[in-house]
């Protein structure tokens, strides 16, 4: 079954196996969507996610063709499974330092197509959901800290004043994805194992723990060492790295 709405509010539980369209702005401000079915957010439509409580989701897939923004309140996956479905042109955008969780195990994914940001707060946002981005994923403001694991065919990057972060395991990005920071900071922290197939650029590169492959090209200004430096590729270090700990292994060239 379909059904589909102007503008709306959840703040309880939206539910059912169908398919839920909305073509205006819904604003989810607490309770669960589940029971299986897809909540559609048309192109020109917005699902507003705010409020200082806690959302959740699974199992159910979020299609987005159009925007959905993030400014207070973590959403987060139940053990049933969620999928998010970010389309070609859609933009999922993290405006405070709330965060997509994956607490309780299961599966929850991110295939993107399109933009993935953190355009507002100072803090942390994580995104937790294995995220496999075939589009553009970019921290503008704070930090934006990928935690789960993925494998990419796009596009990363960070502002001068934001940094992103790897912290899964497995992260591969493929040969024909990047990473474009060339005044942003890049860190890999926790217990990474990230393989970087593709061309890396960064103001800053961060290595506090686990593996980090560079078997393309890679560039840095500053950095810190402190983890394993590995790859086949070329890791140049344009201006000061600092080696306070941790190994170069790998048969690149540093």
């Amino acid at each position: 079954d379909t059904a589909a709405t102007g503008d709306g509010g959840l703040n309880a539980t939206l539910g059912g196996s169908g398919t839920l369209t909305v073509h205006g702005t819904m604003t989810w401000t607490n309770g669960t969507m589940n029971g299986g079915g897809t909540t559609v957010i048309a192109d020109g439509g917005t699902l507003a996610i705010s409020g200082g409580n806690g959302k959740s989701i699974g199992p159910r897939t979020i299609e987005n063709q159009g925007t959905v923004t993030l400014v207070g309140g973590n959403v987060s996956a139940l053990s049933y499974g969620a999928t998010f479905n970010n389309a070609t042109n859609a933009v999922l955008d993290f405006q405070g330092d709330a965060s997509w969780l994956r607490p309780y195990g299961g599966t929850a994914i991110l295939d993107n197509s399109g933009t993935v940001q953190k355009s507002g707060g100072a803090g942390t946002s994580t995104l937790a959901f294995t995220l496999n981005n075939d589009g553009t994923v970019t921290a503008q403001s704070g930090t934006l800290s990928l935690s789960g694991s993925g494998d990419s065919h796009g596009s990363f990057g960070a502002l001068p004043t934001a940094t992103l972060e790897f912290a899964g395991n497995p992260i591969t990005l493929e040969s024909n994805a990047t990473v474009n920071a060339p005044s942003g900071t890049v860190r890999f922290s926790g217990s990474p194992n990230v393989a970087l197939n593709g061309t890396f650029t960064a103001g800053k590169t961060l290595i506090s723990g686990g593996t980090v492959s560079f078997n393309g090209v890679a560039a840095t200004g500053d950095g810190v060492l402190n983890a394993t430096l590995g790859g086949s590729g070329t890791f140049t270090v344009n201006g000061t790295m600092t080696w306070t700990n941790g190994t170069m292994t790998g048969g690149g060239t540093t």
